[in-house]
């Protein structure tokens, strides 16, 4: 299809149409401009490198000489206007080199009010459009110049985010002069993409300085001017790819590229794959057939009596929101990349054998990825006692691991008392720990005398006469301490990122310590709080023991994992400027005040493709609805619970779980949409 050639009506510089749509091939427009306004479901839009999924109340600006498709599989009602801009550009200035975006990165309340605005304003028209009536012709240009204005007067300011994520910035409307000289570089580029062109030249031309010119652009556009010439380069290389048979090579030289390698790396870095396989990938769906339905003019006006009149905004400092991330699953080209190991461990108490919650069918599902050790430090009292205690228990448990923290608030010598007496207790009872581990952490800010332990135990001590001696790393979590971070959903994200990178053995607490807890949270490091309770945490290595051993995919964001002919699909926020945000709130009533903001949900597409048969698919949710911490929250954070509150915040505390069973065909999408601050595990067992 590609190039769509619009007809206009006679004396109507407008095209509107409603309608159904299964399938829009790839296509563009040459002198127009295209809103899209989802009035009813979902679609599928994929427009350049980016796909995005946009939902009932969405719009979409697509610019002139945009390649663009759309495909759904689930009903819906799409509204389409197209402007004629050879029309328009007579009555709005600098319209026909306009680049106009609605995706946001800003306060929520002021996008919001320019949405409910735009909004109006379609609205308006459309009305005009269905009912008609006197000087029909002549309102409906009005009313189009005046909507055409505004769009390009709040959405033609936009940056490149992270040198990758094209972003609305209304801050930069108090620069006109500096977004009109940036149009005019946008200009020169396009105009010249097919020859070597300089910033010098370009400098030159526009009578500024190499230096002044440059920083405009990292400024206003996020990105160096190599960076947006090889950019704009490749976006104008999609065209050649789908409509000639022009040779990788030749379509290089044609866009200005001195060598093919060049072409071929940019080309990667914002599409994601080389050229050849962009083409492999979507001739056929430049070659598609038109999948829609028409549906009348009035159809309009009823869909826009029930769309909703806000649109929430994309993007957060604490977490993006951008695009639909695009995720292939292709059956047949899924390679193992990696073995996901068994680097994370668990660092229990005995304390936990009275409730019996090691015996938990939910502990031995952490069992299946984490190691398990009784923690043996111990002060005071009978240590002798005490010690023979904790290593009955691990047998009891049939744990061969045991963890020691080497921390300040003891100097070296009573740490080498600890373990004399340790000596001494297993062989006076005579205790069998042939196959046990000792694991020591190191908390404290002396690695000398961390490391002098480790050397007294394996060369002096004798320690190899009753177990191996192993350091490990304390996870993130314990580092925090005086933070909710980690009692909170909203630290989840962070803590998967460190259980699924950890290339050293690390270590969790399991329990909060009830000795310096006041009230259920405190701010300490365990996984449930010290009455038992399981916070987010908690779930979120639930999940993470639930994955295959052979990761096939990954990303800061996501894995997919298999097993046999099952697959484990694994999506979170991993965010690394939000972590720093978040890790600077110390109290609870700075993390509680985070949940109210107006966070939207990321969403992702994962295209499924050479996987068939029947598969029960199952999705655990990990949301604020099944967090302690927010529970708490809205308690008041109370200091202590009556033994029915505990009950009754136990059965409340597990994630959302839903089951289905889905044939698979050739392709199918699968919708993932995160949950606020959580995350989502989703189970593909064949049947």
């Amino acid at each position: 299809m590609l190039e769509e050639r619009l007809q206009y009506p006679e004396g109507i510089p407008i095209n509107v149409t409603i309608s159904s749509i299964e399938e829009y091939p790839i296509h563009y427009h040459s002198k127009d401009l295209e809103l899209i306004v989802v009035m009813e479901g979902t679609i599928k839009l994929i427009i350049g490198y980016r796909t995005i999924l946009l939902k009932k109340g969405d719009i979409f600006i697509v610019n002139e000489d945009e390649l663009h498709s759309m495909y759904s599989n689930a009903p819906n009602k799409i509204l389409i206007i197209q402007f004629d801009l050879d029309y328009f550009v007579q009555y709005i200035e600098s319209l026909e080199f306009s680049y106009m975006m609605l995706e946001t990165y800003l306060n929520g309340e002021k996008i919001e009010d320019l949405n409910i605005t735009l909004t109006s304003k379609i609205r308006e028209l459309m009305e005009l459009y269905v009912k008609k009536g006197a000087n029909f012709s002549k309102k409906l240009t009005s009313l189009s110049i005046d909507l055409l204005t505004y769009m390009k007067s709040n959405f033609e300011y936009f940056s490149i985010y992270e040198g990758r994520y094209f972003i609305n910035k209304l801050d930069l409307q108090g620069n006109p002069a500096n977004v009109g000289r940036i149009r005019e570089i946008y200009k020169f580029i396009y105009d010249n993409y097919d020859r070597k062109v300089t910033l010098q030249e370009l400098a030159e031309e526009k009578h500024f300085s190499m230096y002044y010119l440059s920083h405009i652009i990292k400024d206003f556009v996020g990105i160096s001017f190599k960076e947006l010439l090889n950019f704009s380069r490749v976006e104008i290389s999609e065209k050649y790819l789908l409509e000639t048979e022009m040779r990788i090579s030749e379509i290089a030289l044609a866009c200005g590229f001195s060598a093919t390698r060049y072409y071929v790396k940019a080309f990667e870095e914002w599409y994601g794959q080389t050229p050849e396989e962009y083409r492999a990938q979507r001739t056929s769906h430049a070659n598609g057939e038109i999948k829609i339905e028409v549906l009348s003019p009035q159809a309009i006006l009823d869909s826009m009596d029930d769309a909703r009149t806000e649109q929430t905004y994309r993007g957060n400092p604490l977490l993006r929101d951008f695009y639909s991330k695009v995720i292939p699953l292709n059956g047949q080209a899924v390679r193992r990349k990696r073995s996901l190991g068994r680097n994370n461990l668990i660092a229990a108490s005995r304390t936990w054998e009275t409730p019996g919650r090691i015996s938990e069918t939910i502990f031995q599902v952490l069992r299946n990825r984490f190691d398990v050790a009784e923690v043996i430090s111990v002060a005071g009292g009978r240590p002798e006692r005490e010690l023979l205690k904790r290593f009955e228990f691990m047998t009891r448990q049939n744990m061969n691991k045991a963890i020691y923290e080497f921390s300040n608030d003891r100097n070296i010598q009573n740490h080498i008392g600890f373990f004399e007496t340790l000596f001494s207790t297993l062989d006076v009872h005579g205790l069998n720990t042939e196959n046990f581990t000792l694991y020591l952490a190191d908390h404290s800010s002396s690695p000398e005398q961390f490391a002098y332990l480790m050397d007294y135990l394996n060369e002096e001590a004798g320690a190899e006469k009753f177990f191996s001696v192993e350091p490990v790393a304390l996870g993130d979590s314990a580092f925090d301490q005086g933070s909710y971070v980690f009692d909170a959903i909203c630290g989840t994200p962070y803590l998967l990122h460190g259980l699924l990178g950890n290339k050293k053995k690390t270590a969790y607490a399991l329990m909060d310590d009830e000795g310096t807890s006041v009230g259920t949270i405190s701010g300490s490091s365990g996984l449930t709080a010290w009455n038992g309770l399981k916070k987010a945490a908690y779930f979120t290595c639930m999940f993470y023991a639930m994955l295959g051993d052979s990761v096939v995919a990954e990303d800061n964001d996501y894995i997919i994992t298999k097993k046999g002919d099952s697959y484990q699909l694994l999506f979170y926020d991993y965010y690394q400027e939000g972590y720093k945000k978040i890790r600077s709130l110390r109290s609870k009533e700075e993390i509680a005040d985070v949940f109210e903001e107006r966070v939207p949900s990321n969403e992702y597409i994962v295209e499924i493709s050479n996987l068939t048969g029947t598969y029960k698919v199952t999705r655990l949710s990990l949301n604020e609805e099944c967090c302690l911490f927010n529970k708490l929250a809205a308690m008041g954070f109370p200091e202590g619970l009556s033994s029915q509150e505990k009950f009754l915040l136990e059965k409340s505390l597990f994630p959302e779980v839903s089951f289905e069973v889905m044939t698979l065909k050739e392709t199918m999408d699968l919708y993932v949409h995160m949950p606020r601050f959580g995350s989502e595990l989703i189970l593909l067992e064949k049947c």
